[in-house]
């Protein structure tokens, strides 16, 4: 899948990484080559007065000042290889870094990081089940649309939640057959997965397995995407999308999560109470 531009922030902490490794390069730069070519400036003007006095011969500070040429290079040429080597350093850990995190970091090499954007929904291909017993609306959303609420408007405490988010409405139904509606508001891809909280378990809480997933183990069920996206699973709901799951809830304690590599660990969660 294709990345158009609308999740734009997942690029950020890769650009901080770069401003980092410019900064951090020119101060080393600076620094080094600032103390290396400050002693062989210090060293040049002392032989030069010690010549002026008339305690060297000229043989003798000819010979000199070429060993301090030779110690102390030119400093543009000391700060400039000392900021490559720096670079060059900072470049290859960043690099062996995602390779090693790609995968369950979410860069772009599984479901639900890059996609081709909104415009591939096609709005005839979207199929609306009728709801059925209590309908519980979950929004599904990412840095792109989380800074707002349902409403459109800001919500206060939006950043604190992480770069993903999950908002139940309502929070708490009663037992019986529950229709949960999702909407993606975001612009990544997400899914809609019911899981049953133990008694005193906050969610979010959940360890995570190696590719930064959660295990479905004990799952009540999946929501299915309302609309049909090529390339898309159908239990992958693209950004735009709806999907809808009617599931039936025994008193107690559920989450409500996506599940796509990384999703959960920022944020996309949310506890519906059954009573």
């Amino acid at each position: 899948m294709m990345w158009d531009g609308s999740a734009w922030w997942w690029w950020l902490p890769l650009l901080g990484v770069v401003v980092t490794i410019v900064v951090v390069a020119t101060v080393v730069a600076v620094v080094l080559g600032g103390r290396a070519d400050g002693g062989g400036e210090r060293a040049d003007a002392m032989l030069a007065e010690r010549f002026a006095r008339g305690e060297v011969s000229a043989e003798e500070y000819r010979e000199s000042t070429a060993t301090l040429r030779a110690m102390h290079p030119h400093s543009t040429w000391t700060r400039v290889a000392v900021a490559v080597a720096v670079v060059v350093v900072a470049a290859l850990l960043v690099a062996a870094l995602f390779a090693a995190a790609g995968p369950r970091a979410g860069t772009g090499l599984g479901p639900g990081w890059m996609h081709d954007g909104q415009s591939r929904i096609d709005p005839e291909s979207c199929r609306t089940p009728e709801a059925s017993g209590q309908v519980v609306t979950v929004d599904l959303a990412d840095m792109g649309a989380m800074m707002r609420g349902p409403t459109g408007r800001r919500e206060r405490g939006a950043w604190q939640r992480g770069p993903m988010s999950a908002t139940a409405r309502p929070a708490t139904v009663p037992t019986g057959e529950v229709w949960l509606h999702a909407v993606n508001r975001g612009g990544l891809v997400h899914e809609l997965l019911v899981l049953p909280l133990a008694a005193g378990d906050p969610d979010g809480a959940r360890d995570l397995t190696g590719d930064w997933t959660v295990s479905e183990e004990g799952a009540v069920g999946e929501a299915t995407s309302n609309c049909r996206v090529p390339g898309l699973a159908e239990d992958e709901i693209a950004p735009g999308g709806t999907g809808s799951l009617s599931v039936d809830l025994e008193p107690g304690r559920y989450e409500l999560l996506c599940n796509l590599p990384g999703h959960y660990a920022m944020g996309m969660h949310v506890a519906l109470s059954v009573e």
